[in-house]
């Protein structure tokens, strides 16, 4: 009798540690070092179940850690990123699961400029020196595969693709010796470092989001 309720409990207690093993998982960014804003992100999450992993990732960059000079990026160059996520997790089983997830985001973006510009409106407007600030909020929903390298599905990648929206505010301060130079500007870069350095303002539309990170599970 004995000897069985030791084996059950034995069994019970690999059972909970199976249970409860690799909850905890580290990511590393691959993409955003050398993107137009680079950065370095590192993420924690915890399965809170078989189907059901939160975490958040964190960004920073500044222009000395950066290995890649982004187009018009300084030596004040600074950047601060959140990003809360929540996945849910299908074909768990398989090697490889995939899985949606609810991601918010927020980017707070700082930097000066000298002998730049900006459009505010329809108004180009050039200065000696100004400091710049962006600050962007949204969400976004997430498509992704987990695709481990190993059997233990320890170690591997996570590609993931997914739109949502953006509320993007960029504004210029400290300005010094501003002049309009023209008025009759579109001032509308959607696709370019020119929305994302020189277009004054708040705008509000679609979010796209690719990302590539390596995870470690333990």
């Amino acid at each position: 009798m004995v000897k069985k309720t030791l084996l059950f409990v034995l069994f019970s207690c690999n059972m909970f540690a199976q249970e409860f093993a690799n909850k905890h998982t580290i990511t590393l960014g691959l993409i955003n070092q050398i993107a137009l804003i680079p950065r370095f992100d590192i993420g924690y999450f915890r399965a809170l179940n078989e189907q059901v992993t939160a975490g958040i990732t964190l960004g920073y960059g500044t222009y000395e850690l950066m290995t890649y000079k982004g187009v018009e990026n300084t030596t004040h160059y600074k950047l601060f990123e959140m990003r809360p996520e929540i996945m849910l997790l299908r074909r768990t089983e398989k090697k490889s699961p995939h899985y949606l997830s609810a991601e918010f985001f927020y980017i707070h973006h700082t930097d000066r400029f000298s002998n730049g510009y900006f459009y505010n409106g329809r108004e180009k407007v050039v200065f000696d020196d100004a400091n710049y600030t962006r600050n962007k909020m949204g969400f976004n929903l997430n498509y992704g595969i987990i695709a481990s390298f190993v059997k233990s599905k320890k170690f591997g990648i996570i590609p993931e693709i997914g739109m949502g929206f953006k509320h993007r505010q960029i504004n210029f301060s400290n300005i010094k010796n501003a002049v309009v130079v023209d008025k009759d500007s579109d001032g509308c870069f959607p696709i370019s470092t020119e929305s994302l350095y020189h277009e004054k303002g708040v705008q509000n539309n679609f979010n796209f989001n690719i990302d590539l990170r390596l995870f470690y599970k333990f």
